[in-house]
């Protein structure tokens, strides 16, 4: 007898958030809601390893200022949990960005952040690292997204959003 396993979806994945989701956005809990992912809030990193966590989750990781401690922190979870950790911050510059992904980050995103490419930056990792298969990964553009082939650059077309 053999076990077929199916492919993991996106919609099964946990967005877990050190601290609080309103530092990330306003709009952070219902955009992962709305994506059908489940998201939970812990108060510091030490939770993280005082109990058990799911297998599918990703680590929204809000950091107001960089020092040492927090790549140290970047490079600990990383290093002990076989997890995503994406960085939100508002100090976004090319050397903490870079340093926040050398210590170990799978993304960085500066704040504030806008909510459609805060979930697609969120679906891309949880893609990548899970191999998810929902249909929803694989979308197409808007339909007021338009690619101009000869100059190889991308243009929303105006007075329509979707």
């Amino acid at each position: 007898m053999s076990i077929v396993q199916t492919p993991h979806t996106v919609d099964e994945a946990s967005v877990i958030v050190i601290g609080r989701a309103g530092a990330i956005t306003n709009g952070f809990v219902s955009a992962v809601e709305a994506e059908g992912w489940r998201w939970e809030e812990t108060p510091d990193v030490l939770t993280l390893f005082a109990r058990p966590l799911p297998s599918r989750a990703v680590l929204a990781m809000p950091i107001p200022v960089f020092t040492p401690t927090a790549y140290a922190t970047i490079r600990h979870l990383t290093d002990n949990l076989a997890l995503p950790v994406v960085v939100f911050s508002a100090e976004c510059g090319p050397e903490v960005v870079n340093a926040a992904l050398r210590a170990g980050a799978d993304d960085f995103l500066p704040l504030p952040v806008m909510i459609e490419e805060m979930i697609a930056r969120l679906t891309a990792v949880i893609r990548v690292r899970f191999g998810a298969r929902d249909e929803r990964v694989r979308q197409r553009p808007p339909d007021n997204l338009s690619f101009l082939h000869e100059t190889r650059t991308a243009r929303r077309a105006a007075g329509r959003r979707s």
